[in-house]
C-alpha cells in the first residue's frame, strides 16, 4: 500500500518512545474506534499498521489529514505523528482539519472558531484579513491593508496561522517563503498563480488578491474567452482544423487563418466580423456559408465553463459586487450568445459589452473609452478587470480600472506539466490530452497513441516508397504496433519471436562470438543459469552450480562448454530460420522490420538468418553504444540514458504483449519455449487496458481524419518524454502491484510493492511516483 513504507522509520524505536512520552497518544480513544485488543500494544499497532490505514492516535490528530497538507512528511519517510511532536507542533502545523472548532491538544489555548463566522468568505482564500484580525484580540485595530503584512513580519514567529486555509499550508509546504512573500506584492502574487497555482485553486488566490469579502459593492468586469470559458481544443486555430476534416475542403485551415491575418489589416483597430473574414476567402457564397456555420458549431460544440472562476464570480454575486462581461470577438453579442453555454444567456445577456456590436475594441482601448463613457462610477467603491490577455486584459486596462490583472488560462494551470506533449501533438490527439486532464483522467492513451500512429504511418509510407517490400515487427516488442498497424491501415503485418538468447544463438559460430555473448550486460550467477538465459542451453552435472567466473580462469573447462554450445547454436539458427519461413520470412526478399531498439543485436542475428535478403531497419529509440553496426532509421537515435534509462523498461511492457513470457530457445522438434512470466495477472490486466484503449483511439482517430491523417513528426517523442513525468492515474495503476525487479519484465520502474525507493533499482522513477501521488493527493484536497 501506498503509506507502507512509513514503517521503514529510521529510528521505531525513538518513534515509539517519542510519541509515548508525548502523552499525546490517546490508546483509549484508538482502540475503542478502531477495535484493538487490550493485549496489543496501541501505539505499536499504529506504528506498525494504523498509519498504512491512515489511523487516528488521538481524536485531535488527523493522520490523513496530516499526510496530505504536509507533502514533505509524506516524501520523508517518517510516521506523521512522530514528525508532528517533534517537527510540526513547534513550526505551528495544522494537525487536524481547521473548518471545525476543535481543542489543539498539544497546548492550553483553542483555535479560533470556524472562519465561517469571522467572516463571508468561510477562509476560502489564501488569507483573509478579516479572519486572521478577528481570530486574535490584540489585532482587532489592525487596518485590513495591513494584516498580510502583520502576518509576515510577526505572526509566523508567533504562530498566528493555525486558523489559515489548507490551500494556504499546501502551497506554504511546497514553495515556502517563496510562496509567503510572493503574497506580499500584487505583481508577484499574479506571477505566482500564473507559474505555480493550480486551476481548482484559483478562487482562493482571486479571493486573495482583491478581499471582496472587505469591500463595499464594486464592479467586477470579467473577459469571456479562456476566462470565465475554455476550449477543448488546445489553439483556437485547431477548431480550423477540424472544420476542414470534416468539411474535406483541404487547406481551408490555413485559408482561414491568412483570411483574418487579411483582416486585422485591413480593419485596423476597428473589430471585423466573422462573415468579413469569409469574404477574404476565395469560396463561392454557398460553400462559405457552410464552413461558416460548421465553424460555429465547431466553436459551441468545444466551448466549456471554467467552473474555478465562476466559482469566484458567484462570490463575488454573493457578497453584493456586481459583474459585467467585456470581449473583443469577431461575433455580434446575439450570435456569441448562441456558441456561448445557456448560463451566459440566463444571467449575463444585460451585462455584456462585446465588440463585435460596435467595431470598438479593448486592444485599441477603444471599447474601454465606451464602456466608461455610459458607466456611472458613482455606484461602486471600485472598478475591477480580470482577463486572460496580457496586453488588452491588463496593460490597456489598468489605465481605466482600479485595478486589472491578468489570470492563467486553463492551458497554463491545467496542462503546465505537459505543455510540451500537447503543443507537439496532432490536433485532435491534443485535444483528447487536454480533455483527459480536465477530467482528470489519464492521458497515457491518447499519448501512446499518438506515437503509435505516427511510427505506424512511417513504416506504412517507406512501404509505399516499394510494393515489394513488406513489413515485420518482433515479438514480443511489436505487439502494440501490430495492432496499431492493422487499426489504422487494415493490414496483419507478421509479428516474429523474438528474444536475446534467440539473437545469440543465432549469432555464434566461434568461441569469440560466445565471449561477446557472455561479456555482455549482466550479474555473476552460476555457470547453469548464465548458459541457459543467455542461450537456453542445459549445462548438466556439477559444473552448473560452478561460478561463471570459472569459464575464464579455467581454459579446459572453456573449451569444453564452448565445443558442445557451438553445435547447440547451429542447430537453433536453423530452427529459428524454419520458424521465419513458416512465417513467409525468406531469404532474398525486401522487408522492413521494426524493433523497439536499442542496440542492434536483432540485425546482427538477421544477418545470419537471412544473409541474402534486403532488411531495413526501423527502430523506435537507439543507445549511442550501437553493438552492430548497420544502416537503420531511430525514431529517437542515441537517447540518453539519464535522462530515459528509468523509463525504458515501462516502455517496453506498454509496447509488449504481456500475457506471454519472452521467447527462449526452440525443442529439437521446432517448438517454441517461453520464460514463464513471472508478473500476476493484474499487471497484464492493467497493460492490456491501456493497450485496448490505445487501439480504440487509433480507430477512432481514423474514423475522424479519413485519409487525412496529418501527423506532425515531433509526436513520436511523446510516450518517452510523458514516462519522465507520468500522471498519477496512471501510476495509481500500478501502486501495490508485485513484479520481478529485472530489465525484461519491465513495469518494476513503478510498482516496487512498498514504493521504497532506496532498494528499487528503478529509484527515480519510484520518485517520481511518489511525487506524482503526493501532487493529486494535494490537489484533490
Amino acid at each position: 500500500m501506498i503509506f507502507s513504507f512509513f514503517r521503514s522509520i529510521r529510528n521505531k524505536k525513538e518513534a515509539y518512545n517519542t510519541i509515548k512520552e508525548s502523552g499525546l497518544f490517546d490508546a483509549d480513544f484508538y482502540r475503542r474506534k478502531y477495535g484493538i485488543e487490550n493485549r496489543i500494544d496501541p501505539i505499536n499497532h499504529y506504528l506498525e499498521t494504523g498509519v498504512s490505514l491512515r489511523y487516528d492516535p488521538s481524536k485531535y490528530f488527523s493522520t490523513k489529514y496530516y499526510l496530505e497538507n504536509n507533502d514533505d512528511v509524506l516524501n520523508s519517510g517518517l510516521n506523521p505523528f512522530y514528525h508532528y511532536i517533534v517537527y510540526g507542533k513547534n513550526e505551528g502545523r495544522v494537525c487536524s482539519r481547521i473548518d471545525e472548532k476543535i481543542e489543539d491538544f498539544s497546548s492550553i489555548y483553542r483555535l479560533p472558531s470556524s472562519a465561517e463566522n469571522n467572516c463571508y468568505c468561510k477562509n476560502e482564500t489564501l488569507f483573509c484579513s478579516k479572519v486572521y484580525k478577528e481570530s486574535y484580540s490584540d489585532l482587532k485595530t489592525v487596518p485590513n491593508e495591513e494584516a498580510y503584512s502583520h502576518f509576515i513580519n510577526f505572526g509566523i514567529n508567533e504562530g498566528r496561522y493555525r486558523h489559515f486555509s489548507s490551500v494556504f499550508f499546501k502551497y506554504k509546504n511546497k514553495y515556502g517563503y517563496d510562496f509567503l512573500n510572493s503574497l506580499e506584492e500584487n505583481e508577484s502574487i499574479i506571477g505566482f498563480m500564473r507559474d505555480k497555482a493550480e486551476e481548482s485553486d484559483l478562487e482562493y488566490f482571486l479571493n486573495f488578491y482583491f478581499e471582496p469579502c472587505t469591500k463595499e459593492k464594486s464592479l467586477f468586469c470579467f473577459d469571456i474567452f479562456d476566462t470565465l470559458i475554455y476550449r477543448e481544443v488546445f489553439n483556437p486555430e485547431d477548431i480550423f482544423s477540424i472544420v476542414e476534416l470534416k468539411s474535406k475542403h483541404w487547406g481551408f485551415g490555413a485559408k482561414r487563418i491568412a483570411a483574418e491575418t487579411r483582416c486585422k489589416s485591413k480593419f485596423g483597430s476597428k473589430q471585423y466580423l466573422l462573415k468579413d473574414i469569409y469574404a477574404e476567402i476565395e469560396f463561392s457564397e454557398e460553400i462559405a456559408e457552410h464552413l461558416m456555420l460548421l465553424e460555429l458549431e465547431e466553436e459551441k460544440n468545444s466551448i466549456k465553463v471554467r467552473q474555478s472562476v465562476f466559482d469566484f464570480l458567484d462570490k463575488l454575486e454573493a457578497y453584493g459586487h456586481e459583474i459585467h462581461l467585456i470581449s473583443d470577438f469577431h461575433l455580434t453579442k446575439n450570435e456569441l450568445l448562441n456558441i456561448l453555454p445557456p448560463i451566459f444567456k440566463d444571467r449575463f445577456s444585460e451585462r455584456m459589452t462585446v465588440s463585435g456590436d460596435s467595431s470598438l475594441c479593448k486592444h485599441s482601448s477603444e471599447l474601454y473609452d465606451h464602456f466608461f463613457e455610459i458607466l456611472d462610477r458613482r455606484n461602486f467603491q471600485n472598478v475591477y478587470m480580470i482577463g486572460d490577455n496580457y496586453y488588452s486584459d491588463y496593460i490597456n486596462a489598468s489605465k481605466y480600472f482600479d485595478q486589472a490583472i491578468r489570470i492563467p488560462t486553463i492551458n497554463e494551470t491545467k496542462l503546465r506539466k505537459y505543455i510540451d506533449l500537447v503543443v507537439n501533438s496532432d490536433i485532435l490527439i491534443r485535444k483528447e490530452i487536454k480533455r483527459s486532464i480536465i477530467e482528470k483522467n489519464s492521458i497515457i492513451a491518447p499519448i501512446l497513441a499518438s506515437s503509435m500512429i505516427s511510427l505506424t504511418k512511417y513504416l506504412h509510407s517507406i512501404k509505399s516508397l516499394d510494393e515489394g517490400t513488406n513489413i515485420f515487427t518482433l515479438g514480443r516488442d511489436g505487439y502494440l504496433l501490430k495492432r496499431s498497424y492493422n487499426a489504422l491501415y487494415d493490414v496483419n503485418i507478421p509479428e516474429l519471436s523474438n528474444s536475446r538468447s534467440l539473437n545469440f544463438a543465432s549469432i555464434i559460430e566461434d568461441f569469440n562470438d560466445i565471449d561477446e555473448c557472455f561479456n555482455r550486460d549482466g550479474f555473476s550467477t552460476t555457470i547453469g543459469r548464465k548458459i541457459k538465459n543467455r542461450l537456453g542451453f542445459s549445462v548438466e552435472g556439477k559444473i552448473s552450480q560452478l561460478s561463471d567466473e570459472m569459464i575464464d580462469k579455467n581454459e579446459t573447462l572453456k573449451t569444453a562448454l564452448y565445443e558442445k554450445i557451438i553445435p547447440y547454436c547451429q542447430e537453433q539458427r536453423g530452427l529459428y530460420q524454419s520458424y521465419l519461413s513458416s512465417h513467409n520470412i525468406v531469404d532474398h526478399n525486401k522487408y522492413i522490420a521494426f524493433d523497439i531498439g536499442y542496440r542492434g543485436t536483432s540485425a546482427k542475428a538477421f544477418t545470419k538468418l537471412l544473409p541474402n535478403a534486403d532488411v531495413s531497419w526501423v527502430y523506435f529509440a537507439t543507445f549511442s553504444n550501437m553493438v552492430f553496426k548497420h544502416k537503420y532509421d531511430a525514431i529517437n537515435e542515441n537517447i540518453e540514458l539519464e535522462k530515459y534509462g528509468q523509463v525504458i523498461p515501462i516502455l517496453e511492457a506498454l509496447f509488449s504483449d504481456e500475457n506471454i513470457g519472452s521467447a527462449h530457445y526452440f525443442e529439437k522438434s521446432g517448438r517454441l519455449i517461453r520464460k514463464v512470466n513471472k508478473n500476476e495477472e493484474r499487471i497484464k490486466g492493467i497493460v492490456n487496458r491501456i493497450q485496448d484503449d490505445v487501439v480504440d483511439f487509433i480507430v477512432e482517430y481514423k474514423e475522424k481524419n479519413g485519409e487525412y491523417l496529418n501527423i506532425e513528426e515531433k509526436s513520436f517523442n511523446n510516450i518517452l518524454e510523458y514516462l519522465t513525468i507520468p500522471d498519477f492515474e496512471f501510476c495509481k495503476m500500478f501502486v501495490g502491484v508485485e513484479n520481478e525487479d529485472s530489465f525484461a519484465n519491465a513495469t518494476s520502474y513503478y510498482i516496487s510493492p512498498d514504493l521504497d525507493a532506496m532498494k528499487s533499482s528503478w529509484q527515480s522513477g519510484l520518485n517520481s511516483v511518489v511525487e506524482s501521488i503526493n501532487e493529486k493527493r494535494v490537489n484533490e484536497k
